[in-house]
């Protein structure tokens, strides 16, 4: 039988290339004599930064205290259509599962009445089976009709 397990070489402590850049190194477990892939730094977390809010009372360049008044006005523009854009996709996803929701019971109950449909035909072909046999012998389409 063959069993396959993947295996690392183990590396020493350091390790060297020829233009002397040291690589990363790998850490060993003991127990296992295969070497492990050295721990990642921890991710930043993903999003936007909050901006630190500017005193305008303290710009005395009127140019850049207007420039700052409109970078405040677009960012918090932007942050309310974000938060507008999420409103609305939150929406979207309520009325998407309420639909297929009311999908659902309206397929139910179309089974339902294809179901009653069917048995009521079922029902009118059991009498009209026991009913007497039409007028005009053998040819149905020549048969008179009953109410005349």
């Amino acid at each position: 039988m063959n069993d396959v397990t993947t295996s690392y070489p183990k590396k020493s402590v350091s390790s060297a290339t020829s233009e002397g850049v040291t690589l990363p190194q790998e850490h060993t477990d003991e127990a296992s004599e295969e070497a492990v892939p050295a721990p990642q730094p921890a991710r930043r977390k993903r999003g936007r930064k909050a901006k630190p809010l500017v005193d305008l009372d303290s710009i005395t360049d009127e140019k850049e205290r207007k420039r700052q008044r409109r970078l405040m006005k677009n960012r918090m523009t932007a942050a309310m259509s974000r938060e507008r854009r999420k409103n609305q996709f939150t929406e979207l996803e309520e009325s998407v599962s309420r639909l297929a929701k009311e999908k659902q019971e309206l397929l139910a109950a179309l089974r339902d009445r294809d179901a009653e449909l069917a048995a009521l035909r079922n029902r009118l072909a059991q009498a009209e089976g026991a009913a007497a046999p039409p007028l005009g012998g053998s040819f149905p389409d020549l048969a008179l009709p009953l109410c005349l």
